[in-house]
C-alpha cells in the first residue's frame, strides 16, 4: 500500500511536527489502515442541534451548488482537472450519478468543495438514510487553502441551505488514520454513531453502533 498515495505520509509528517505521542498514534492508524483494516467512523448532525445556520450568511456569496460542467467557470474546471496538482477532490462523473457538487470560492478561485448525496444516491452508506436526511460523501479543502477552517464554512453553509429546504439530518465519515478530518468533523457539531471495520485479508465487514 502506497502511504503516499492516500495522504497517509503527509498526515504523518504534520504529526511527527506535534510531538511523538501523536506521531506514534498516526503512525498506527495509518499501518492498520494500510495492511490491516479499513475502519469508516460515521457521524451525524441533527438540524436541532446544528449552530451553523447563524453563521452562514457570511459566505453566502462564496458558497455555489454545481448542477452541470457547464455551471464550473473555465479557470475552475482547470484548476480542479489540472493533472499536475493531482487533487483528491472527486470526479465530474458523480455529477451524471446525481451527486450533487459545492465549491467554496473566492475572487474566482475554488477553495474547497464538498459532495453531497440524499438519501435516493446514498442506498451503500453503512447506514440507512431516511428522505429528510443527507450525506457529506466528500468535503475536500485544495492544499494550498488549508488552516483557514474553509471545511467548517463550507459545511455550515450548505447545512444552512439544507435546513431551509426541510433537511433534518446529516451523516458524513471519514477514515480513523485521518486525524485532522475527525476533528474538523467534530468542531463542526457531528457526533459520532458507530464504525465499520473493513478488512484487507477477508473484505469482510463488521458494524459497531456506539
Amino acid at each position: 500500500m502506497n502511504l503516499a498515495k492516500k495522504g497517509k505520509l503527509q498526515l504523518i509528517r504534520g504529526a511527527a511536527r506535534r510531538g511523538p505521542v501523536v506521531l506514534v498514534r498516526q503512525l498506527w492508524l495509518a499501518l492498520m489502515d494500510s495492511f490491516v483494516r479499513k475502519r469508516h467512523l460515521v457521524f451525524r448532525l441533527g438540524a436541532t442541534s446544528c449552530a451553523a445556520q447563524s453563521q452562514a450568511g457570511q459566505d453566502a456569496q462564496q458558497v455555489r451548488e454545481i448542477r452541470s460542467r457547464e455551471d464550473l467557470t473555465s479557470d475552475e474546471l482547470a484548476s480542479l482537472t489540472d493533472p499536475e496538482a493531482a487533487h483528491d477532490w472527486g470526479m465530474l462523473e458523480w455529477l451524471d450519478a446525481g451527486w450533487q457538487l459545492w465549491v467554496l470560492t473566492e475572487e474566482g478561485r475554488i477553495q474547497a468543495v464538498a459532495w453531497v448525496r440524499d438519501a435516493a444516491h446514498s442506498r451503500d452508506f453503512f447506514v440507512p438514510l431516511t428522505d429528510t436526511e443527507e450525506l457529506f460523501w466528500h468535503v475536500y479543502v485544495l492544499p494550498e487553502y488549508r488552516g483557514r477552517n474553509l471545511q467548517g464554512r463550507l459545511w455550515d453553509t450548505i447545512v444552512a441551505n439544507k435546513i431551509s429546504a426541510g433537511i433534518d439530518g446529516f451523516y458524513t465519515n471519514c477514515r480513523d488514520y485521518n486525524l485532522p478530518s475527525r476533528l474538523n468533523i467534530l468542531k463542526t457539531g457531528f457526533s459520532p454513531v458507530g464504525h465499520c471495520n473493513e478488512y484487507r485479508l477477508t473484505h469482510h465487514r463488521t458494524w459497531r453502533q456506539y
